[in-house]
């Protein structure tokens, strides 16, 4: 399995922070799945956490030709798009977007055998979500957010 994460500092949270949660994250994919590869994104110096670990770091970069929001996070999150591109371009793979927060508890290589995959938020909040800068009209509601 190819994932990518980001692991970069915009001042919400410490470095210590998400580093330990690279950590958690690094541990849950490496005891639940056999074969992956890690690319993390950093903007930041991150010793090797374990040599056992299949993962690589990247210099993040932003490849936004136009930021759509004037919100730090929102930005480095809609870049994992660019990012996958060029990662697809590259490799000509699928690499996986993995959140950094998240924690494997299971062998999901399953998922490797269909095409797509979308995991919605879930949750009662049915606030509107806008998903273009240019266009009020197209929402999806906050519980349906992938």
């Amino acid at each position: 399995m190819l994932f990518y994460t980001f692991c970069v500092d915009i001042g919400k949270h410490s470095k210590e922070e998400l580093v330990k949660c690279l950590d958690i994250l690094l541990n849950s994919i490496h005891k639940n799945i056999k074969n992956y590869e890690l690319i993390c994104f950093t903007n930041f110096e991150i010793k090797d956490i374990l040599p056992q670990y299949n993962i690589k770091y990247r210099k993040y970069y932003d490849n936004q030709i136009k930021k759509l929001y004037d919100n730090k996070w929102l930005n480095l999150s809609f870049n994992k798009i660019n990012i996958y591109k060029d990662l697809y371009d590259e490799f000509n793979k699928d690499f996986i977007w993995i959140d950094l927060d998240t924690i494997i508890c299971y062998d999901i290589s399953y998922i490797n055998d269909l095409s797509n995959v979308f995991i919605e938020n879930g949750g009662p909040c049915i606030n509107k979500n806008l998903l273009f800068s240019n266009n009020n009209n197209i929402t999806v509601p906050r519980n349906r957010y992938i």
